[in-house]
């Protein structure tokens, strides 16, 4: 998932490897710029240029070509017992003239998707921080004095932030540097406004700009759903498409990190991509649009469970009858009304 650290990690793990061995083996880094804002991902033959270069080959003995550039690059680095951090790639069409191809190098590769096609390679998936750790990094970040050890209220936050490090940090740096703020000033509203602010949308954003329309129209729709598991099924009912259509959708946002796969054929979002979601469906999607797919995905509901249990919500300019796990059933025909009869409420 963008902002879960997997950079940091590399990182890490490349310093930790130059400690235990204290050789004078080459250590090459690349930012790919898989999920760059802005821009394009990075070229190889352009990077191969730079690695060459740092390898000590003048301008006028690099080759044009990107397959003469990776040989000469290959045959440089072998038996040199080479570190190569590739970050942020795009696909292993990307990656392949990058790779040593030699016995004895090492290389590091980070990237937002699930890469395939690169053959044997151990893989390490990056996890959400444990409860603990999350209020660990609150408290580096924030300061000891800021953040007394077991705070419930610390706790909150940092389940509310879904214990992503980028958010944890973003935040923490927000207590250390607002002193006036309280604890209980970062309830989920201001939390989750800050934490987009200053970073984390922009990070979803590069992500969600890589997504095929279809697939980033799914993703808006899901602010619809409640913060709980979701299938094929009820995916399809909010796009109004076969389950066909909504798996492999599914199966996409699952590819880039923007969803998690909790069970075969469940799926789930993480709270800040939940309120990504919120903030872009009100952009991107009209309002009739948002009405018809809250009254498929109604309609869905009801033909599985019976009862629909609604809550008036606002997503920004929209107030809208949102399902949800514990509504008051006396709220559901006037919310189911409104619906029925267009009413889509600017706030």
């Amino acid at each position: 998932m963008p902002g879960v650290g997997k950079t940091s990690l590399a990182l890490h793990l490349a310093h930790r490897l130059l400690a235990k061995e204290r050789t004078a083996a080459p250590v090459l880094f690349a930012n790919l710029r898989g999920s760059a804002p802005q821009g394009p991902p990075a070229d190889p033959t352009a990077v191969l240029e730079t690695f060459l270069r740092l390898l000590g080959t003048t301008g006028d003995r690099i080759p044009y070509s990107l397959d003469a550039r990776a040989a000469l690059y290959r045959h440089l680095l072998a038996g040199t017992g080479a570190l190569i951090v590739l970050d942020d790639a795009t696909d292993a069409e990307q990656i392949r003239p990058l790779l040593p191809g030699t016995p004895g190098c090492r290389t590091v590769i980070t990237s937002r998707r699930t890469l395939t096609g690169l053959g044997e390679c151990d893989r390490l998936p990056v996890p959400l921080l444990e409860p603990d750790d999350s209020v660990e990094l609150l408290r580096a970040t924030a300061g000891a004095d800021r953040i007394a050890p077991a705070n419930p209220a610390v706790e909150q936050i940092a389940d509310l932030l879904g214990h992503l490090p980028l958010a944890l940090s973003l935040i923490g740096r927000h207590m250390r540097d607002h002193p006036a703020w309280a604890l209980g000033d970062y309830y989920r509203e201001p939390l989750i406004s800050l934490a987009l602010e200053d970073g984390v949308r922009t990070a979803l954003s590069a992500s969600d700009a890589r997504l095929p329309k279809g697939t980033r129209r799914l993703l808006r729709l899901l602010a619809l759903h409640p913060l709980q598991e979701i299938d094929a099924a009820t995916a399809a009912a909010l796009l109004g498409e076969p389950t066909a259509t909504a798996e492999q959708h599914l199966t996409t946002l699952t590819a880039a990190h923007l969803i998690e796969r909790t069970a075969p054929g469940s799926y789930r979002l993480h709270p800040l991509v939940h309120a990504y979601a919120e903030e872009r469906i009100c952009i991107d999607e009209p309002a009739t649009r948002i009405r018809q797919a809250l009254g498929r995905l109604l309609e869905h509901g009801r033909s599985r469970e019976g009862a629909v249990r609604l809550e008036t919500r606002t997503l920004h300019t929209l107030r809208l009858p949102i399902p949800q796990q514990h509504a008051e059933a006396d709220e559901e025909p006037t919310l189911l009304q409104q619906l029925h009869t267009g009413r889509v409420l600017a706030a």
